[in-house]
């Protein structure tokens, strides 16, 4: 069983990645959406964006949100990937076989098979994060926009 390999550490195996993908990597997703809406708008880089595609891309229009929280899927998955690829190997060696610490884990799967093995399967994870995005980050964005509203109107009543 997995107590008598491991004791109590063996059900927390793969924690540490997780809470490192799960904090870090939605924060960083979210930066990454925001980002790309003020890039959308011209409010940052400027000149990186042509103004014709500004005019039907902006972050008002649900087009313009759509985009940026695919941008921002990608982004964030390319960054926290490693780390989910990490914690599914750690929580797989249950008998602390191969894997003893999350950067040992790191280590020996580029030793295996390169930086590549750190994004093993990562095009079926885009696939099915960018509509995921598409729809929770413009949702969440016109959520916390209604929100703001009627929590400010209700201030301003009292």
């Amino acid at each position: 069983t997995l107590y008598s390999h491991g004791g109590i550490k063996a059900w927390y195996r793969g924690v540490v990645p997780h809470l490192f993908q799960a904090g870090a990597g939605r924060g960083f997703y979210l930066s990454a959406y925001f980002i790309v809406k003020a890039a959308e708008d011209g409010k940052i880089l400027k000149n990186t964006v042509p103004q014709r595609l500004r005019d039907n891309m902006s972050s008002s229009t649900v087009h313009g949100k759509i985009a940026a929280a695919a941008c921002a899927g990608i982004a964030g998955w390319s960054f926290t990937y490693p780390f989910d690829v990490t914690r599914s190997n750690m929580m797989r060696d249950w008998r602390l076989e191969y894997h003893k610490t999350t950067f040992g884990c790191m280590r020996s799967l580029v030793q295996k098979g390169g930086i590549g093995q750190l994004y093993a399967g990562f095009g079926f994870t885009l696939v099915r994060s960018i509509p995921v995005a598409c729809v929770a980050l413009p949702s969440y964005d016109m959520s916390r926009r209604w929100m703001l509203r009627v929590l400010s109107d209700d201030v301003n009543r009292c």
